[in-house]
């Protein structure tokens, strides 16, 4: 690896469309922490952070032969980071999470009733996810940063380099959209979320 500690990332990325191990070793050294830090960040799980990292670099390997020509490494490791913890968080993991946070908004109830509202939960989860999966991946993403994250807009728009304005318009278009979808559901879910979002 001594032989490539000079080399810049371009240059290491094309070493690595050859199949350089040492390369890719390097590259991995130098951006492992960053990819991982942003992936921690949003996902606030050890174990899912070192999962996405180890997937992009292990997918970057694989696919060292399909690479383009990158006139900005650090830049193009970042947007994969990107893309796949944005994955993550539309993932069933991440909408299991929204479904228990609705959960937990309800009144303590008999075991009968609790019964009764887990299987309506999870009835009517698939609708909630349709719903989600429905909108704009920018008003998803918004829509998560808020539910999941507990982000202000201001908050959200500088995470996303938006105005604040656009990041309340997005946000109510996906609460009203969401809202729509949910009128056909179980009375009690549909309240738990338009009460959630008040």
């Amino acid at each position: 690896m001594l032989s490539h500690q000079n080399h810049s990332d371009e240059q290491l990325a094309e070493l690595l469309k050859g199949g350089d191990e040492e390369a890719f070793a390097q590259l991995f050294e130098r951006h492992k922490s960053k990819v991982y830090a942003y992936a921690y960040k949003w996902t606030k799980s050890k174990a899912e952070a070192e999962e996405i990292t180890q997937d992009i670099f292990v997918n970057l390997w694989i696919n060292r032969n399909k690479l383009p020509d990158i006139l900005n490494v650090s830049a193009y490791i970042y947007k994969i980071a990107v893309n796949k913890t944005y994955d993550y968080l539309r993932s069933n993991k991440a909408k299991e999470f929204m479904m228990k946070q609705f959960a937990a908004l309800c009144p303590q109830k008999s075991s009968a009733e609790s019964a009764e509202y887990d299987y309506l939960l999870k009835e009517n989860e698939g609708i909630v996810s349709r719903a989600i999966s429905q909108l704009s991946q920018q008003k998803q993403r918004i829509f998560y940063l808020s539910t999941q994250e507990a982000k202000t807009p201001k908050e959200i728009a500088k995470d996303l380099n938006l105005t604040s304005s656009t990041v309340r318009s997005h946000l109510s278009d996906a609460i009203q959209h969401i809202r729509t979808s949910l009128k056909g559901v179980s009375f009690v879910i549909f309240f738990v979320f338009v009460n959630y979002f008040k």
